[in-house]
């Protein structure tokens, strides 16, 4: 390529960048949501030393590993709690633009191994990235904050793939650096994939897509081959065997689910056609957060749409095997997308659907667009498949771009935000119940309660919404009470548990179990209402004991010590936390029981000594020691 073409790619590629952030600029200034509290919120007060910033780094619960990259990244933009959003969303806009440039430079060699010239190779790579950078279903990966961990996933897996290629055309062209480049440059960007998302260990398997769709490994040195197998290879062979034998947990899960393991795995295959339509064919309509009324297939037939989704999926497959030597970006651009998918879109039990699982998947249905362009660009008639192929290219870049603008807007308020996805999604339980208790802290509150309601006429299982309802009540000191006491408690045994119910529990007990509402639930059936929670199927058990531990302290505060203890005994058998037996010496020793108290205090000891990552968690051994002296003092001075 010559100077003058490089200096014509960069300057489009800056102006890109910066149409990027102007589309996204109003959404900068859009709030928190849903997770971002949760995973933020450890901030605190304020991180004051290296101890408390390895604890809030190290000790997020998000998934198996911590993802402590990520956790790492937010410490840039703030180091207490609340924060602003601004410097969060501006951060994951930035990476944004970085990851778009990495497509740009990983697409520009794939498609150059696929046998594309260098100029057409450029044109193409530019087109996937542009549009990539502005598609409308990259909105809520970009603008919601917690998807930090989707991008640095991202960012760190497409660095990989393209340190990767230049090592192995290094290592065929009989090269120097070609395996210390694969050992010292791709394989520390998978570690920081890993550990930035677990996704990021699918990373492994587009290195091994790349090594079969475009190299030979028959031909290689005995020395690649022994790093290609046991580096990359063998990773993903242990992840399998690991998934196989973590299988047993599965069960649980899915009983905390609203879907059974066959329903997921058979839905799943609509829900990848559904993605493919929305990136084909990009649409504002239906989009958000929150899909939980995406409908569940019961069997291949119902809906038809399930077999006609799993067929299409089969053949999309079948077909990408069968073309790869005479289509090798486009087939490979199949592979890498349903590759994307292995493990958050088949048999593991999370949510249904979420647009983020294809922020990386998405390169291949843009690569296999593109080298469709190629093809129009390559028709008899040259003019009509030109213009043709412009016309597709300028279309979709401009509509994305057009939709992405307008998503930007919705997102930089909290009020169009929510109001927009609960119109959207009339049947999703979890929207109506967050839009409902979002009107009801507003002067809309009137209109919350009419949600809440309304909500709870279509999910008379969810057992919070009545709840949120009776607290909305108190707050505004309505007198007309939409649900009594009995009418809850009789309603419990039918409900099940969901993850918003624990803030909701913990609201109506800071409500109710202090009396603010008495004239509206007596403390007595409050406490019945509270411990009837704790029964209900599909809690977590982190989940049972942090509503367990609060009821405690509720009992506590009311002079019923018994009670306290008895309701903090069962939340220590369900999360063995320090906290719990040090609270508990706490009320014991109020109580002039010493001895007890002093039992206890051993036991948060016992558990202070054997706490996992010591080097990532303060010790509250001077804390302990602190409360033992006072119980001692106390016990002396009364002998």
């Amino acid at each position: 390529m010559t100077k003058p073409f490089q200096w014509l790619i960069i300057l489009l590629m800056f102006i890109a960048s910066w149409a990027v952030c102007i589309l996204y600029w109003p959404g900068m200034y859009g709030p928190f949501l849903l997770d971002d509290y949760w995973n933020l919120e450890a901030l605190g007060a304020g991180i004051s030393s290296v101890d408390e910033a390895l604890h809030f780094v190290f000790n997020n619960q998000s998934g198996p590993l911590g993802r402590p990259v990520a956790m790492f990244s937010f410490l840039a933009n703030d180091f207490a709690w609340p924060a602003t959003p601004f410097p969060f969303k501006l951060t994951n806009l930035l990476l944004h633009v970085i990851c778009g440039l990495l497509i740009l430079a990983l697409s520009i060699r794939l498609f150059i191994l696929g046998g594309y010239g260098s100029r057409n190779a450029v044109f193409l790579a530019l087109f996937v990235s542009v549009l990539w950078l502005v598609h409308p279903f990259n909105n809520s990966t970009v603008l919601y904050v917690i998807q930090r961990m989707t991008q640095l996933a991202t960012m760190f897996s497409l660095m990989a793939m393209w340190i990767f290629i230049i090592a192995r055309t290094r290592i065929d062209l009989g090269q120097r650096y070609g395996i210390p480049l694969l050992l010292l440059g791709a394989l520390p960007c998978v570690a920081l994939s890993v550990l930035s998302k677990e996704s990021g260990a699918l990373t492994f398997v587009f290195l091994i897509l790349i090594e079969y769709w475009f190299f030979s490994l028959a031909g290689s040195s005995a020395a690649y081959k022994r790093c290609f197998y046991s580096l990359i290879v063998l990773p993903v062979v242990a992840l399998f065997v690991y998934l196989v034998y973590k299988n047993w947990d599965l069960a649980a899960v899915y009983m905390r689910r609203d879907f059974t393991f066959d329903e997921r795995v058979l839905t799943q295959g609509r829900v990848m056609v559904d993605y493919i339509a929305n990136i084909i064919a990009p649409r504002s309509a239906g989009s958000g957060l929150i899909h939980d009324d995406f409908k569940l297939s019961t069997s291949l037939f119902s809906p038809i749409s399930t077999l006609w989704s799993w067929l299409l999926v089969s053949g999309l497959l079948i077909g990408a095997i069968w073309a790869k030597k005479r289509f090798a970006v486009l087939s490979f651009g199949i592979m890498f997308y349903f590759a994307g998918h292995l493990l958050e879109s088949t048999a593991l039990p999370l949510e249904i659907y979420f647009e983020h699982r294809n922020y990386l998947p998405m390169l291949g249905c843009l690569l296999i667009i593109a080298a469709l362009l190629q093809m129009l660009l390559n028709f008899e008639e040259r003019r009509l498949g030109t213009a043709a192929a412009c016309l597709v290219a300028f279309v979709l870049i401009g509509v994305s771009g057009m939709l992405t603008s307008q998503n930007s807007r919705i997102w930089s308020n909290t009020f169009d935000l929510l109001t927009f996805w609960a119109t959207e999604h009339p049947d999703s339980q979890r929207i109506q119940r967050v839009y409902g208790q979002f009107l009801g802290k507003t002067d809309w509150y009137v209109e919350g309660l009419d949600v809440l309601q309304d909500a709870y006429v279509k999910f008379p299982a969810d057992i919070g919404l009545p709840l949120a309802a009776l607290n909305l009540t108190c707050r505004h000191e309505l007198e007309d009470v939409p649900y009594s006491a009995d009418e809850i408690i009789s309603n419990i045994p039918q409900a099940r548990f969901n993850g918003g119910l624990v803030t909701i529990a913990k609201n109506f007990g800071e409500l109710y179990l202090t009396g603010k509402c008495a004239n509206q639930i007596e403390q007595g059936k409050a406490d019945q209402i509270m411990l009837m929670l704790t029964r209900l199927p599909g809690f977590t058990k982190g989940a049972k004991a942090d509503l367990l531990y609060f009821h405690a302290e509720s009992k506590a505060s009311r002079g019923d010590l018994n009670g306290a203890m008895s309701l903090m005994d069962e939340a220590f058998k369900n999360q063995r936390s320090l906290v719990v037996p040090f609270r508990q010496a706490q009320y014991l020793a109020s109580a002039g029981l010493y001895d007890e108290a002093l039992e206890y205090l051993d036991v948060a000891y016992e558990l202070d000594a054997n706490r996992k990552k010591p080097w990532a968690t303060t010790s509250e051994k001077d804390n302990l020691d602190r409360l033992k002296l006072h119980i001692l003092r106390k016990q002396n001075d009364e002998k």
